[in-house]
């Protein structure tokens, strides 16, 4: 075809040259209306589809964050949750402590009055201690000289 439109230029169109170049413009119009037909298609199903992506990739990004939100609210709950454990046994800590240092400062007020009433007691055994020897003594000390008297009789008895 190409061939006849070269030998064309050079010589004059007879008719069937002519009706078969133009049938071929012809079909070549309806090629390039259908490639622009298909073209805007085309635009129109992207454009379509570009919104529908869009459309998509917003619902998405929604989607992606509450999500976002849920987890961050649940760490922030864990967290919190955490702290107040800590601060709950930090409480529990401090009243031990506190119930450990009355519990030390009773026994030692225990053990002072325990050692105060021993020392009393020990007080008042050793002065009964020591007037009962005193007494004892004081009752061997009369034995002794009744004793050294009798013997004195006994011996001023015999000289006479």
């Amino acid at each position: 075809m190409k061939q006849k439109l070269q030998d064309a230029k050079n010589r004059s169109l007879d008719p069937t040259l002519c009706i078969q170049y133009q049938n071929l413009l012809l079909h070549e119009k309806h090629k390039k209306s259908d490639i622009e037909e298909n073209i805007s298609i085309i635009k129109g199903q992207s454009e379509l589809m570009s919104s529908q992506i869009q459309s998509h990739q917003i619902h998405v990004d929604e989607q992606l964050q509450t999500h976002f939100q849920e987890t961050t609210s649940l760490f922030s709950d864990f967290r919190i949750t955490q702290e107040e454990r800590a601060e709950v046994l930090l409480d529990r800590v401090e009243d031990a402590k506190t119930r450990i240092q009355a519990d030390i400062q009773e026994i030692k007020h225990n053990v002072d009055t325990a050692r105060n009433v021993i020392y009393e007691d020990l007080k008042a055994d050793m002065h009964l201690a020591d007037v009962l020897v005193n007494t004892r003594i004081d009752s061997l000390e009369k034995h002794r000289d009744d004793q050294h008297d009798k013997i004195a009789n006994l011996r001023r008895q015999n000289s006479r």
